[in-house]
This record gives C-alpha cells, sequence and structure tokens, in this order.
C-alpha cells in the first residue's frame, strides 16, 4: 500500500475536500475527541500509521505521541464515538485500512467487523464528530506537509535548561532577520571585526558598519541533551546555505534544528588555536528555513520541509530551538570614537594594519596579541551598549552560556561525509 511507518499523513474525508481527521483543541489526553477540521499543516491533524505482523495498522497522531484513534468504550454499534486513547495492543484501536480502485481508502475496526470510521450525518462541515458506521466512507491519505522527524524524541518538548544570553552579529546597513546565519557572543564579534573587517585599507570589508545585540532564548532538543550538550556543532553559511562541516541534514535528521557553537580556537575552526586574545569568543548558528539552499532557491515546500529551528515561544522540539528580539546595536565608527570612517580613510587613516599590529591615525585596534588590550576593548564595547540601552539587561546579568558543543560526542551519532 505504500504507508510508511515512518512518515506522517494526512486523512481526509473523500466527499468533504479540504476536511481533516484532527483532534479538538489539540488535546493530548486519553478521551480526547475526533472531529473534521481544516488544519492539515498542524500536528493534531497529522497521523502516523504502523502496520503489524496481521496486517492491522495503528493511527497514532502525531502532536500526542502514544496517544491513537480508538472507539469509545470497545464499542461495536454504528454511532460509536472515535477518541484517542493509550492502548494499541487492543482490537479497538487497530483498523483495517484497504485501498480502493479509486486510491482513496476505507478504514474499518477490528474490534467490530463491518463498522468503518465515518462522519456523523455525513456532515462536510468543521467540527463535525467521528464515529463508526456500518456505511464505508471513503478517505484520501497522503503525506503530510511539514517538519517530521524520525526520532520521536524531537517532536516533544525537551527537558533541557532555557538559556537566555545575547548574541551578537557584525553587520551593514541592511536588515534582516539572523536566521541561516552566524552569529557570536561580543568576544567573538570583535575577534571577526579585528581579523577580517578593520584590517582592510579605504573601506570595511563586506561594507560593514555596525554590531548588532540580539536577546536569545535557546533551548537543546531532547537527542542533544541526552548526549550530554546543550549546542550542537557550529554550521557555516553561505547566502544562508549551510556549507559544513559535512552534511547539514545528516545532523538535523539526528538533533533537530539546534543551535550550534564553536570556541573561535577549536573545531571547526581550529586554525586559529593559540591567535584567539578576545577571552572565551564564541561563534555561533541559527539554521532557519530551507537551510540546504541559498536565499535565492527557497520554495514553498522546502520552507515546510526544513522549519528550521526559530519558534516564538522555545520548546526544544526539532523545529523549535530558539527565539530571539532586537537589542540594539553599535557602530564601529561609535566604538572607535570616530565621527565618519570615510572621512577618515580619505585623510590617510587605517584602522589597523596586520603586519605592522598597528593602525595609522588610530590606537583602538592595536596590539592585537595582547589579552590585557583585548579585554579592553571588550569592556568599550560592552560599556556602549549599557550606555545606549540603559533599559535593556547588562551584558553581565545575561552571562554568556559555556559552549559545550563535543565534537567526539557529536559524531559519534553522525556520520561524516560530504553533501
Amino acid at each position: 500500500m505504500g504507508l510508511d511507518p515512518d512518515r506522517y499523513y494526512t486523512i481526509e474525508f473523500a466527499s468533504a475536500e479540504g476536511k481533516f481527521l484532527s483532534v479538538a483543541g489539540n488535546s493530548k489526553v486519553n478521551g480526547a475527541k475526533i472531529h473534521l477540521w481544516d488544519n492539515p499543516q498542524e500536528l493534531s491533524t497529522q497521523w502516523r500509521l504502523r502496520k503489524n505482523t496481521k496486517g492491522l495498522y495503528t493511527i497514532e497522531n502525531a502532536n500526542a505521541v502514544g496517544e491513537y484513534l480508538n472507539v469509545d468504550a470497545n464499542g461495536r454499534f454504528n454511532g460509536a464515538r472515535i477518541n484517542l486513547w493509550d492502548n494499541p495492543q487492543y482490537p479497538s484501536t487497530q483498523w483495517r485500512i484497504v485501498k480502493t480502485t479509486t486510491g482513496t481508502y476505507t478504514i474499518e475496526n477490528v474490534n467490530a467487523a463491518g463498522k468503518y470510521l465515518n462522519v456523523r450525518h455525513n456532515s462536510h462541515h468543521k467540527g463535525a464528530r467521528i464515529h463508526l458506521w456500518s456505511k464505508k466512507a471513503q478517505w484520501r491519505i497522503a503525506e503530510a506537509p511539514g517538519y517530521h522527524a524520525l526520532d520521536e524524541r524531537l517532536m516533544r518538548p525537551s527537558t533541557a535548561e532555557k538559556k537566555t544570553f545575547y548574541m551578537y552579529r557584525v553587520q551593514g546597513d541592511a536588515d534582516y532577520p539572523p536566521e541561516n546565519q552566524n552569529m557570536a557572543n561580543l568576544a567573538g564579534a570583535l575577534w571577526y571585526l579585528h581579523n577580517e573587517i578593520v584590517n582592510n585599507r579605504y573601506e570595511r570589508r563586506f561594507h560593514k558598519t555596525r554590531i548588532q545585540r540580539f536577546k536569545m532564548t535557546t533551548q537543546a532538543t531532547q537527542p542533544l541533551i541526552d548526549d550530554g550538550m546543550n549546542f550542537g556543532v557550529r554550521f557555516a553559511f553561505d547566502a544562508g546555505q549551510c556549507t559544513g562541516p559535512w552534511r547539514c541534514a545528516d545532523v538535523f535528521q539526528r538533533y533537530g534544528h539546534v543551535v550550534g557553537c564553536n570556541n573561535v580556537g577549536q573545531f571547526p575552526t581550529a586554525q586559529w588555536k593559540g591567535k584567539v586574545f578576545y577571552p572565551n569568543a564564541v561563534w555561533y548558528s541559527l539554521p532557519g528555513k530551507c537551510s540546504t539552499k541559498r536565499y535565492n532557491k527557497h520554495t514553498v515546500q522546502c520552507d515546510l520541509d526544513e522549519p528550521g529551528g526559530h519558534c516564538d515561544n522555545v520548546t526544544g522540539t526539532g523545529n523549535c530551538t530558539y527565539s530571539y528580539t532586537y537589542a540594539g546595536d553599535i557602530s564601529i565608527d561609535e566604538l572607535e570614537n570616530i565621527t565618519d570612517f570615510k572621512e577618515f580613510a580619505k585623510a590617510g587613516g587605517w584602522e589597523y594594519n596586520n603586519k605592522t599590529d598597528r593602525g595609522v591615525h588610530m590606537t583602538f585596534w592595536d596590539n592585537k596579541y595582547n589579552t590585557s588590550v583585548c579585554e579592553e576593548r571588550l569592556s568599550r564595547a560592552n560599556a556602549l551598549f549599557a550606555e545606549k540601552f540603559e533599559n535593556e539587561a547588562f551584558q553581565q546579568d545575561l552571562p554568556d552560556p559555556t559552549c559545550d558543543f563535543s565534537s567526539g560526542r557529536f559524531y559519534a551519532h553522525v556520520p561524516q561525509r560530504n553533501p
């Protein structure tokens, strides 16, 4: 029949296009009623169909793991109501699903031979109750849209601790979300500025102008915290596309769309080991929608299949691992205490020269390899944020979490293969 036990399906009433079997009120408890509704994108309207050795099926709700389509009180009569129950071993929760010549399906209860899943009064309306009847109602079974993890732990809220802290991004004048982006703590942002941006004479590389700040809440998924980590591998992104290390989709399948981190001098940027003098510099990655493709290649279906980890209220499910709110920015000019970079460069200024470890007409970035001086620059940036945004929490009130990613533990469960 081609019904994959690892996939989720919608079950649409063939007589009422756009109306599907759904759990009323998104309930997850025994006895929750089943009705028709028009929300196939919701987990409460999606089902996992598992076939046993006798060819019989259980129909488990995606939103209520461990709860199955069931006949109330083991009823065997016309009109017996359908609800959720946690007894997949009982005949009242087992079904014969048969494909018809027209491609639709009939769904017969094992405990009530000759009684089929049907809609009360043959209604086509939202909210119509589902019951047993001797008439063979026709149903369309199709693969459900949206995110579906093979590991059921990714479909449930995790037990991991939520972490709230600041992330920073070195940015130009354009505004766009931080999803499918690399972020940093403030030390990591300054290291990036120092090594990639201000050492370019006459204009800042990539036209960067400011440091943005975001207040983040993150939560590890259950598979990740079960393996002893709050953060996964820190991915790189190119025009919004996740480029590794190795195959990003393998990580998403195992751990969900988790927030990644790395200490700047460690994997996957171990080439900087011994060259990082901003204390505890960390980089992050925030997987967003359709992260296997560049921004200009996104499709509606890809956005549904690869939802990323951003959500409004973090739960630690595989598609809900971080939220953020914008928390202000400071300009690089402010940080350096100059009024206009173009005028500074026009007058012969150079923020930082790698060869001399000095600037020209500027001393702010001098002594890159001196930890104490790097700490002074970090204090300057912190003070600017505190001064400009006094109504926001101070950095010391939201300390950086430990980057606890472990390459050994992580890649014990994820293959290291190229895209």
